[in-house]
């Protein structure tokens, strides 16, 4: 037994007109995500075989991004994620060695992002 989760990733955009003062911020989904939680064991014994063999099924998630329905959507997306992308690379590049197991997570996680978002980018040109 298991619960199906999705989640939703939005790109927030703020809009300003600085001469008037005024901005707004604009939340356009992005990315949808899938995982699954287990609810109930009903065959503990095939469920412990499973996850002796691939430890991962526990955590498979699947993600999809949000195709943009018109042109000024994917232009103000691929704004975001231009500016995201600028920020991840400099993030990285600021990161200095790793000393131990959490700063190679935290690494591998930066490097994920970045390339989750350059496929966001991509999938959107």
């Amino acid at each position: 037994s298991y619960t199906l989760r999705m989640h939703v990733s939005f790109a927030m955009i703020q809009l300003r007109h600085p001469a008037e003062d005024l901005s707004a911020y604009v939340g356009l989904p992005s990315r949808v995500t899938f995982h699954h939680e287990i609810a109930a064991i009903i065959d503990p014994l095939a469920y412990a075989e499973l996850t002796a063999d691939d430890f991962g099924v526990r955590h498979l998630s699947t993600s999809f991004v949000v195709p943009a329905r018109s042109k000024p959507n994917a232009g103000l997306r691929k704004m975001a994620l231009r500016k995201r992308i600028e920020e991840f690379r400099a993030d990285i590049a600021a990161s200095t060695g790793i000393r131990d197991a959490a700063a190679g997570r935290s690494f591998d996680s930066k490097r994920d992002r970045l390339a989750e978002a350059e496929s966001e980018y991509e999938a959107l040109a």
